[in-house]
Order: structure tokens, then C-alpha cells, then sequence
């Protein structure tokens, strides 16, 4: 059954979405549908979902599916498109009045918008469609991106509609973010699933563009909240992988109160493959994921030094 609020007269918090992924198995217990959100306030260089940047939709070209035929280019009235000597696509983003007329004239569908408004009426419909799924297996929704409370007044409204129907969710997060408006938002979340890069500060600028004491403020907030987490580490090798990093990082969970259990997360290259905004692809950073051998030493000492705190990784 739908759920009818926009019929009942109700105002709904509108969000934009990158795309909702159904059965997912590594975004919290049990099979999930994730919910990923446009926009991020970090800038990590090995970003898995690079899609998911970008605050707003975006005019999106993949160049393998061109077929050069100029259909788009005659049909932008307003000169933003244009092919280059090397035969690509090239776009200026200042004259674009974002009609998309090139879109539809586009025969192969090498251009396409990336992001979707959604109101939280229809997002709710589309989640509750997964309602025996998440009992089945004791699973519920994630809400990642990007950032998700970079959209919180959205967020917020789905969380609540979320738990009028019974639907168990999950926060995942950089915890970058306003500390108040943070603890709110992770107050209606039923798990986070908050994220610990680097310990030093500089070296988390030098990493994401921006500096960490906000994040471990947060860190340190929910835990005084009483609000239960799960820390994932994304093990990029040869910038926070470092014995040192990993002892700070420990010292640090070790003295928070409310985390449920520690994932740590090998680098993959998935990522290079993603096109996002305009002809842009991630950028190849040259790193090689992490052995199977190195996580495993990772997951012991880690183990070791948190007694009681279950740690592994994938």
C-alpha cells in the first residue's frame, strides 16, 4: 500500500537523490535498501562513490556510449555544447539553462542527468516496496551518499517516516557536520555508521580537503548521547594505514562508550569506473587495494587493543 500523505495535505521535505540500491549486504545488518544522497563536504581523493558529489543534478557524458552524431550540439540553443578537435564532447556548464533539450535528442543515451529531486512521500513508497525483505533478514534502509545530512531537514522527515512504519534504519556518515543539528539527526537513526579516516589532522585535510576535529567532536558527542555506533575505517595504504595512525585511531574508539563494533574498509578501485558530472571520471590515484594479509593484521592488533568490541573487515 502507497503511502498517501501528499493526498492527507501534508507539506513533504524534498531532497535530491543519486539513486536508491536494493539489497544491499554491507551498509548495516541483514539486507538493506541504501538510499544515496547528492553531495559531500569532503573531497577524498580515492572516493568509492564519486557519482554522489555534486550537490545538485548534473548534466552527465559518458564518452563511450558517443556516437558523434553533433544531435545534441544543434539541438542547445544556447551554444553550451561543442565537439572538440579530438572529437569529445565539451560543455560549458555558464550557458547551460539546464532545459536538456539535448537529452532527448541524444540517440544513444551518452548524455543523461545524474540526481533526482524526491519528496519524502515518494521516497517512503519506494522503500516500504522492500518491508519483507528487511523482516526477513533483519535488515532496514541506509541513508548514505555523499553526506546525507548535508540534506537535513530531508533526511530528518524520512527517518520519521521511516519509524511510523516500523522500518529500521542506519546513518551512514563522515560526521562532518554542525554538532547540534548532527546529535539530532543520529537521536532518530536506529544504528551510524560513522566514519574515521585519519587521527591527524593535517594529514585528514591532506587526504579529504578538510581538517578532522569536527568529526571526532561528533565522534566523542554521540557517545556521550548514548547514541550506538559502528566505526569503519577506510584503509587507503600508505596514508592511514601507519601503525601510529592505527594506535590514535584505537585510543580513540577505546574511549567511546556506544560503538557496537569496528569494520575496517580496503581501498577498491571501483570508483575509477563511475562517470560523474561532466566528461570527469575519478581521478587515478595509482593505489593498489590492500592484501588480504595487511587487513588481517589490521583486524588483530585492532582486535587485540579493543577487547569486547568486535572488529573485521572486508
Amino acid at each position: 500500500m502507497s503511502y498517501c500523505i501528499k493526498e492527507m495535505g501534508f507539506i513533504m521535505a524534498s531532497g535530491i537523490i543519486s539513486h536508491v540500491q536494493r539489497f544491499s549486504l554491507h551498509d548495516g545488518p541483514g539486507a538493506r535498501t541504501t538510499v544515496f544522497f547528492l553531495g559531500c563536504p569532503l573531497g577524498c581523493f580515492w572516493c568509492h562513490n564519486p557519482e554522489t558529489c555534486c550537490r545538485n543534478p548534473v548534466l552527465t557524458y559518458d564518452q563511450s556510449q558517443c556516437i558523434h552524431c553533433l544531435e545534441c550540439v544543434s539541438a542547445c540553443n544556447m551554444n553550451a555544447l561543442s565537439i572538440s578537435e579530438e572529437r569529445t564532447l565539451t560543455y560549458n556548464d555558464k550557458r547551460c539553462t539546464h532545459c536538456f533539450n539535448c537529452i532527448k535528442k541524444c540517440p544513444s543515451g551518452a548524455l543523461f542527468v545524474h540526481g533526482t529531486h524526491m519528496d519524502a512521500a515518494d521516497l517512503i513508497n519506494e522503500l516500504i516496496l522492500d518491508t519483507g525483505m528487511y523482516r526477513r533478514t533483519g535488515g532496514g534502509v541506509t541513508f548514505s551518499g555523499g553526506e546525507p545530512t548535508l540534506q537535513s531537514a530531508f533526511l530528518r522527515e524520512i527517518l520519521h517516516l521511516c519509524k511510523m512504519h516500523g522500518l529500521s534504519t542506519a546513518v551512514d556518515t563522515c560526521g562532518f557536520c554542525e554538532g547540534e543539528q548532527f546529535e539530532s539527526i543520529c537521536r532518530e537513526t536506529d544504528l551510524v555508521l560513522f566514519d574515521i579516516k585519519h587521527m591527524d589532522s593535517e594529514q585528514h585535510r591532506s587526504m579529504t580537503c578538510m581538517p578532522n576535529e569536527l568529526i571526532i567532536q561528533n565522534a566523542r558527542r554521540l557517545s556521550t548521547a548514548g547514541i550506538r555506533m559502528c566505526v569503519r575505517i577506510p584503509i587507503i595504504p600508505g596514508y592511514n594505514d601507519d601503525i601510529d595512525n592505527i594506535k590514535a585511531t584505537s585510543k580513540l574508539i577505546s574511549e567511546l562508550d556506544t560503538v557496537d563494533n569496528v569494520m575496517l574498509l580496503g581501498y577498491h578501485k571501483l570508483g575509477l569506473a563511475k562517470v560523474y558530472g561532466f566528461g570527469f571520471k575519478q581521478r587515478d590515484s595509482g593505489l593498489m587495494p590492500p592484501s588480504r594479509e595487511h587487513m588481517q593484521a589490521l583486524r588483530e592488533y585492532l582486535q587485540e587493543s579493543l577487547p569486547g568490541i568486535p572488529v573485521s573487515y572486508r
